[in-house]
């Protein structure tokens, strides 16, 4: 869609006061409904809260193997681990007796990191799309490796490996899921790489590569991951929230690592 406000002025006058929906809405005294359905009638009572958010996105009802593998991939990243930044910072929202509300929502806000979290998906989409359209064309792993100076979905802050993409590609054969192309590459990529520097695929790699292989677009992948952390970032505020005030993590000037300018005099004001 062009971004010239010109080109849009005409539907922007038709839209004027209006609310308008592709999704759904609530009919007073008829139903809510959500595309095609009853919300209440047709999805209550029959759905998952995952499901529904599968649909609302794709407009397409998932598998049931689809559906289980998604709400086990969100159980990976909900770790009850104040020291993972996302969950820090929601921690230190209960510790400021903010809201839960207020404390998870900065707590996903502080996961969208364009290194790690939800936030790198839209790179790993495009490397690996990358890497699987040179291997149809017939590179060699080592020349596909060569050819990119970053490789986001291949490194982990701390530690070496991902426990969550093992534990996951063995869910991934209980429920009857074969490894495709970009799953088949990304693993082909991650064993070269291992190699040479320890490193390897990383959890939000194999999201991407498993999921692209199930014919997710950039889009759907980066939107379905909006707030995976969130039971996380939950548990973590939870923790702390009947701690005393300021009691998580508390620090004192001499606690910082300083590793600026050295004290200097400031100048007098003319």
């Amino acid at each position: 869609m062009s971004s010239k406000p010109e080109l849009h002025f005409a539907e922007w006058l038709a839209r004027r006061t209006q609310i308008t929906s592709h999704k759904g809405g609530w009919r007073i005294g008829d139903a809510v409904y959500n595309q095609n359905l009853s919300l209440l009638d047709d999805v209550v009572g029959s759905w998952s809260w995952v499901e529904l958010l599968l649909f609302n996105l794709t407009g397409k009802r998932p598998a049931p193997a689809l559906l289980k593998w998604v709400e086990w991939s969100f159980i990976c990243v909900s770790w009850p681990d104040a020291r993972i930044w996302c969950n820090q910072v929601a921690a230190l929202g209960a510790s400021s007796q903010a809201s839960s509300v207020a404390s998870t929502s900065a707590g996903i806000l502080a996961a969208e990191s364009k290194l790690y979290g939800p936030g790198v998906l839209p790179s790993c989409y495009t490397l690996l799309s990358q890497l699987v359209a040179q291997s149809r064309s017939g590179e060699s792993i080592a020349d596909m490796v060569a050819s990119k100076q970053k490789l986001p979905g291949f490194t982990r802050p701390i530690a070496l490996g991902d426990e969550r993409v093992k534990a996951m590609q063995a869910a991934s054969l209980e429920l009857g899921f074969k490894p495709g192309e970009f799953e088949r590459t990304a693993v082909a990529i991650s064993d070269h790489i291992c190699d040479s520097t320890g490193e390897s695929l990383n959890f939000g790699g194999y999201i991407v590569a498993f999921l692209a292989d199930q014919g997710f677009s950039c889009r759907e992948v980066t939107e379905l991951y909006t707030y995976s952390i969130a039971v996380g970032a939950l548990t973590c505020y939870t923790d702390v929230r009947n701690d005393i005030p300021g009691g998580f993590l508390p620090l004192r000037c001499e606690d910082i690592r300083y590793d600026g300018p050295a004290d200097r005099e400031l100048p007098k004001s003319q």
